[in-house]
């Protein structure tokens, strides 16, 4: 793929590249979620792409 200034970058299965940092967000959409996004900065952009809806993360011990 691509970016902006038409060099080359790797990027991982979800499309971001593998040069930058990013975060997993969980965000309500319309009242329903959480989902699960993965964000990070691009070409001045703040990119987000979906990653499905967050499991229960309450764990027994």
């Amino acid at each position: 793929m691509e970016c902006e200034r038409g060099k080359e970058v790797d990027r991982d299965e979800h499309g971001k590249p593998l040069d930058q940092e990013g975060h997993i967000e969980k965000r309500m959409v319309n009242g329903c979620g959480p989902y699960k996004y993965l964000r990070w900065w691009e070409g001045g952009k703040h990119r987000a792409v979906y990653l499905g809806k967050a499991d229960d993360e309450k764990r027994s011990v």
